[in-house]
């Protein structure tokens, strides 16, 4: 059994390739490691050991990870993986700059738009089941002091907070120590819908660049290497 670390986006998951799973092999495995074997029809089945995450995008982000160790970590040239992932069939391509690009569903999660106090200043939020978003003017200037105040107010929820400058929206995500959080495709393509992004825009998530082209009933997000 081969096992490797993959990053993306800052987040590592350990993916495991196993020709057969075997309950011995997977009790051996991290609760958080993803499983990769043969599929029938499928280049690949993609599945978490045991389950950590359990949004809409939870499978294609499996899937991208799964992509990820197949592209860089195994070095196969292919321009294209379909993986099957909790019953869904997805593709994972590679362009001719070989950046990963993966098209995704557009975010129809429904947001309570509110109005919050932090530090004397008045914040637009909006909130879902298990996460607090926030739109803040300039990004550059939210401060750790002004995240943990918003955490404070709403324990318990995962916190985003972005910006729109041009054709950019800056994105910073709190609460990874959370047990349970949102996929960090869930974080972008809820701010793609909450920024109401009508034209492509690149994404800095993170300190790590993205490009998103919106399309009619999609997005393809492509990881740009530094």
């Amino acid at each position: 059994m081969n096992s490797y670390i993959v990053e993306i986006l800052g987040e590592s998951r350990r993916v495991a390739s196993l020709e057969k799973p075997s309950l011995e092999k997977i009790n051996s495995l991290p609760n958080d490691a993803l499983i990769i074997y043969p599929h029938i029809s499928a280049d690949i089945s993609v599945r978490e050991n045991k389950q950590i995450g359990n949004d809409f995008y939870s499978p294609y982000q499996i899937s991208l990870y799964a992509a990820a160790f197949l592209f860089e970590n195994r070095g196969l040239p292919l321009a294209e993986i379909n993986t099957d992932a909790s019953g869904k069939r997805i593709s994972v391509c590679r362009n001719k700059d070989n950046d990963i690009e993966i098209n995704l569903p557009k975010c129809k999660e429904l947001f309570t738009k509110i109005n919050i106090n932090v530090l004397g200043a008045d914040i637009e939020a909006f909130l879902a089941a298990d996460r607090i978003t926030v739109k803040i003017s300039d990004i550059t200037l939210f401060s750790r002091l002004a995240a943990n105040e918003i955490m404070y107010q709403y324990p318990n929820l995962f916190l985003t907070a972005f910006g729109v400058t041009g054709d950019k929206v800056l994105i910073k995500t709190f609460g990874n120590n959370l047990k349970y959080k949102p996929s960090f495709l869930s974080v972008i393509m809820s701010v793609n819908s909450l920024s109401e992004a009508k034209f492509d825009r690149i994404i800095i998530f993170n300190e790590n660049k993205l490009s998103l082209q919106n399309m009619r009933n999609e997005a393809r997000l492509t990881f740009i290497k530094s």
